[in-house]
């Protein structure tokens, strides 16, 4: 099924990321594991921000359904379209807010860091290089969709390096993909097709 080969790719790229941060000395606790800070302050409200701007597109989203571009319709196509398509997809949302979180936030952003500093110019180039990287990787989306991601992606980068963790950003990656696809199952009623 498509679904677990994708996520099997992206487990392998993680893998070989996950490798490289190891063989350099670097530690788990580094990449973003450590235990998780209380979520408040500033990467609360970020996130709080962020969601509500993501409930307004989501219910506009519903609203359009009938005059859904050809790219949201192609979107459609990959997304879970009946509840038992769902069950799988869950395994997939866990697998894109896991190593995407990692891929993008922990590694590429410590990445930049570590080659553009941590003044203003680094900071905002570590926020900006991955977001887009992550937008583009998404593109079949159509262009739309791709500033939004890239949008999510700097709100999940600047959670990121407030907290130093993972684990909200994760969590957050996580319950999107999982609305995303329950999403498509409610967008899939007003199209008169459920996939078997």
């Amino acid at each position: 099924m498509l679904y677990y080969s994708n996520s099997l790719s992206m487990w392998v790229l993680t893998a070989i990321v996950l490798l490289i941060w190891f063989s350099s000395g670097r530690s788990f606790w580094n990449l973003g594991f450590g235990y998780p800070p209380p979520l408040a302050g500033q990467p609360l409200y970020i996130m709080l921000v962020f969601a509500v701007l993501y409930l307004i597109d989501f219910i506009a989203g519903l609203r359009s359904a009938e005059t859904m571009s050809e790219a949201d319709k192609t979107t459609l196509a990959i997304l879970p379209a009946n509840g038992q398509e769902y069950l799988h997809y869950v395994f997939v949302a866990f697998t894109a807010a896991v190593t995407e979180e990692i891929l993008y936030r922990a590694y590429f952003i410590s990445y930049v860091i570590s080659m553009a500093g941590t003044q203003a110019t680094g900071i905002g180039l570590s926020l900006l290089l991955p977001a887009i990287a992550f937008g583009v990787v998404h593109l079949y989306q159509g262009w739309k969709a791709v500033v939004k991601i890239i949008a999510m992606a700097v709100f999940l980068g600047l959670v990121f390096l407030q907290l130093q963790n993972l684990w909200a950003v994760i969590a957050a990656h996580f319950l999107l993909d999982l609305v995303g696809g329950y999403a498509r199952i409610l967008l899939d009623k007003p199209f008169g097709k459920n996939k078997t």
